[in-house]
């Protein structure tokens, strides 16, 4: 007996199917350069949310130990690329830009102490700016099939025009619920 394929994108229909269910995609972006392979579809909902799945080299999913032209900077074996995972990374969108803080400079300095040569002065200062992105928290690694169908039921149910403070629940719920993601 194979393995099951738990998520796979069906270009024929335009489709992410996640287990049983089968989720319109709106946006399908797959490439592959360099070494590097990521594949990302996009659900909108009509309350004005969404998600971005991604499973590509480096993402918390089936793919995390593809590293690309990076090479092996974790010293674990490069594995091959997996077209249908069963675990991706899962962004949500909220209905508004939201304003992420940048990195910390020691997160910074821990990166340049692991001797990551792609790290230049310009790169480290975009890294430690704020920045505005669609995504409304952190996204969550290591989704599977399961969870993925329990988070998309949960965002499709979320309010179209929340206040600050139905936002600020929304973030502690998600954020509270991310250890059943992991």
């Amino acid at each position: 007996m194979g393995v099951v394929t738990l998520i796979r994108y069906d270009l024929g229909i335009h489709a992410l199917h996640v287990g049983a269910r089968v989720y319109p995609v709106k946006y399908w972006r797959s490439h592959d350069g360099y070494g590097v392979s990521t594949r990302q579809a996009v659900l909108d909902f009509e309350n004005r949310w969404g998600l971005s799945i991604i499973w590509g080299s480096m993402n918390y999913g089936d793919n995390y130990h593809h590293h690309g032209p990076m090479g092996d900077i974790w010293e674990k074996e490069t594995q091959p690329f997996v077209e249908q995972p069963n675990e991706v990374e899962v962004g949500v969108y909220g209905p508004e830009p939201t304003v992420l803080p940048g990195m910390k400079p020691e997160t910074i300095e821990l990166m340049r102490e692991g001797g990551n040569p792609y790290l230049t002065a310009e790169a480290a200062e975009s890294m430690m700016a704020d920045r505005e992105t669609p995504l409304f928290c952190d996204p969550f690694g290591w989704v599977d099939d399961v969870n993925l169908n329990k988070l998309i039921g949960y965002v499709m149910a979320l309010p179209s025009h929340p206040t600050d403070d139905e936002k600020d629940g929304i973030r502690e719920s998600l954020e509270a619920q991310a250890w059943q993601l992991v």
